[in-house]
């Protein structure tokens, strides 16, 4: 809601929230696969409990939002399809790409 009402005020303010929001979700999703990589530990209770592991990290996680942890290997890739955004305009959805906004 609140990126709505600074898009239709500002579009430059919204690219530049949303970019800071993106920043900020790939700077913690870099760290979480780090720590994966380095502290097998951790990785382990990331599979078994991904919510709960997340949620000790300081990361929130709604309440009733299930999270699945998939692993990638040397034989096995895994695509994660985004869920389709219900608030965007069918004429914009060509400028959503990998479930980021594109200017």
């Amino acid at each position: 809601m609140l990126l709505a009402v600074t898009a239709a005020n500002d579009p430059k303010g919204h690219h530049q929230l949303l970019e800071n929001i993106m920043n900020d979700q790939l700077k913690q999703y870099q760290q979480l696969i780090k720590k994966c990589w380095t502290d097998e530990p951790f990785k382990q209770r990331l599979l078994a409990d991904p919510a709960g592991t997340l949620k000790a990290e300081g990361i929130n996680v709604p309440e009733g939002t299930r999270i699945q942890v998939l692993e990638n290997t040397a034989q096995v890739m895994n695509l994660v399809i985004p869920a389709c955004p219900t608030d965007v305009p069918d004429n914009a959805l060509e400028a959503v790409a990998g479930g980021f906004m594109t200017r």
